[in-house]
């Protein structure tokens, strides 16, 4: 099982633009690179969210290493020399830099006084 030793930011950039009346936003995560760093593979992101033309944009870049057995290490390699990756380890991987990327966005959104770049969670109730 892979694990996530360290995630960190190497670029943010931003820009507010006045309006902070927010109707939607668009998330892109690229991965641009994944590569053996020693015993660890090291991920390459970026995560831009853009709010619109009025509003303005954020986005965090940086690198996040995982660990585990080599021979899984190795699989997930070999699948990203095809752009591809297993369907666990992706699904956990998108997570973890989410995760990261939305809890950090709002302190940089707060700066540029514009509204945090997290989705609400939906709560329903049952009777």
């Amino acid at each position: 099982m892979v694990e996530w030793k360290l995630i960190r930011f190497t670029k943010v950039e931003g820009e507010g633009r006045g309006n902070d009346r927010m109707r939607a936003f668009n998330i892109d995560l690229n991965i641009s690179d994944i590569r053996k760093t020693g015993n660890d593979l090291r991920v390459d992101f970026s995560h831009r969210v853009d709010y619109g033309d009025d509003v303005g944009f954020i986005m965090l870049s940086g690198f996040l290493l995982a660990g585990g057995k080599p021979s899984e290490l190795r699989d997930i390699q070999d699948k990203w020399a095809d752009k591809k990756l297993p369907p666990g380890f992706a699904s956990d991987l998108t997570n973890a830099i989410m995760f990261n990327c939305e809890v950090n966005g709002v302190l940089v959104t707060r700066v540029l006084n514009m509204p945090a770049p997290v989705v609400p969670p939906q709560i329903g109730m049952r009777s």
